[in-house]
């Protein structure tokens, strides 16, 4: 069974870590809170991890502020939990659902949020794009403007 973690992220949290961590170097982790960093995947792209920097995952089948992945699927896709006390800190684009459970589960943009099974040590992304509805949430520096 997973700790629920508290899970605390403000832009402006982020500016300010970014803009004092800001180098040439890679950033192998960049702390943004107690429970939440920023960790580079094997040199290709920059996302979300929990402390102890398991990639957080976002799903496509749920939908809004409704989980899909229940039973089985969350054996292996572990929801971000957190208790009553941190969720009422989380700020925009962070907040909560409730499962069916009781338990709080984190969301993001309004999409629920989960670990990966099989995500062992910092820097594994291996849920991402698994049958091309899991994602990581990757991090974009908030100070440079974002091109597709």
């Amino acid at each position: 069974m997973k700790t629920p973690l508290s899970f605390v992220l403000t832009a402006l949290s982020i500016l300010s870590v970014w803009a004092g961590t800001a180098s040439a170097d890679p950033i192998p982790s960049l702390t943004l809170t107690r429970s939440v960093q920023v960790t580079e995947a094997d040199g290709t792209h920059l996302y979300l991890g929990n402390r102890f920097g398991q990639t957080l995952y976002t799903f496509d089948l749920d939908h809004g502020a409704q989980s899909a992945c229940v039973g089985a699927c969350a054996e292996k896709w572990p929801p971000f939990l957190v208790g009553a006390d941190e969720a009422s800190a989380l700020a925009a684009p962070f907040a909560t659902i409730t499962r069916a459970s009781g338990l709080l589960q984190v969301t993001y943009n309004g999409s629920p949020v989960y670990t990966y099974y099989l995500d062992h040590v910092e820097g594994d992304d291996k849920g991402d794009s698994v049958g091309n509805v899991w994602h990581d949430i990757d991090f974009v520096d908030p100070t440079t403007p974002v091109t597709r």
